[in-house]
């Protein structure tokens, strides 16, 4: 219980230092310490897919993101003497929260029985999902449809900036990337060993914690890694490529919730026999896009929208 409140303790004070933070590095800093706190919070809570991807996420790719935009920021407006006063808005979101807290804290030191929820149903269920571990079986089975809408919205969201910057970044319109060599040899060093651990972490999601997120996250990490010290042209030197890898788990989940109707079934109703293997293909295919979307959304927002219209022009 020490531990525990220790944790929330540390929630509290960070996310007010993210709130009225004066410089922007101490926001940066502080968010990305955040998601660090928040995934030993998870485990405590023993939910490990949630930490697994607060960590990746939380920890890893926002702290990639983060980073990059401070260097896009001007040095003169990164801090400021008087901080951010409060605003009404931030005033009322505080209020809000107040109030939806108390009763959850009621609820808390209540204790009482606890619902078991969907648990029970779920583990007599599994068996038929085509998998051994319960949250897989949720997200690529029970919960089909939400997973297929959320690769949908990584998708438009790839379309928005597309569409934003006038066409797909190249990788000859991008910025040279970092010359520094010990960066560059640990990129190198690096960037290997998150691919194979994104792979593991695919084939452990049948059985354990991990799955199609967690390894498309670990591997988004590596390939931004990549980007960012100067090996963008490799990624994206063909739109076309790039495109078709961005679009597959669109694709895969689309392919497997409408092939049943085919075999005289129900939308996303997955054949008990295939089911394992549907589901393996379908994570691959979310993992492959899920990685890639990362690292161009990160190495497209880097070219300014004046040089990718005035190179549209000129060729």
């Amino acid at each position: 219980m020490i531990l525990d409140w220790l944790v929330v303790v540390l929630l509290v004070i960070l996310s007010l230092t993210i709130l009225l933070a004066r410089d922007l590095f101490w926001v940066v800093a502080s968010f990305i310490t955040f998601g660090l706190v928040l995934t030993l919070a998870w485990s405590s809570l023993q939910a490990p897919d949630l930490a697994l991807a607060e960590a990746a996420i939380g920890g890893g790719l926002m702290t990639l993101f983060l980073i990059d935009s401070l260097g896009f920021s001007d040095p003169e407006q990164t801090s400021s003497a008087g901080g951010f006063p409060i605003t009404k808005l931030q005033g009322l979101t505080a209020l809000g929260s107040m109030i939806v807290a108390v009763p959850l804290l009621r609820a808390f030191w209540a204790g009482g029985a606890v619902s078991p929820g969907l648990g029970p149903l779920v583990e007599q269920k599994i068996e038929l999902s085509g998998v051994e571990h319960p949250v897989s079986a949720v997200l690529l089975n029970f919960r089909f449809f939400d997973t297929w809408f959320e690769m949908t919205v990584i998708l438009l969201a790839i379309v928005a900036l597309q569409t934003l910057r006038g066409r797909t970044p190249r990788g000859d319109s991008l910025p040279s990337g970092q010359s520094d060599q010990v960066l560059t040899w640990f990129a190198r060093l690096l960037s290997p060993v998150l691919i194979l651990f994104s792979v593991y972490l695919l084939w452990r999601g049948k059985h354990a914690p991990g799955g199609a997120f967690q390894s498309g996250v670990v591997l988004g990490a590596a390939l931004s890694v990549l980007a960012l010290t100067g090996y963008q042209d490799f990624l994206l030197r063909s739109p076309v490529v790039s495109r078709l890898v961005v679009t597959l788990g669109v694709v895969g989940f689309s392919g497997a919730g409408l092939f049943p109707l085919v075999l005289g079934g129900e939308l996303a109703e997955l054949p008990s026999g295939w089911a394992g293997d549907t589901i393996l293909i379908v994570e691959t295919m979310a993992a492959l896009s899920t990685g890639m979307s990362i690292p161009y959304l990160l190495v497209a927002l880097q070219v300014p929208k004046d040089k990718v219209q005035c190179e549209e022009r000129t060729s």
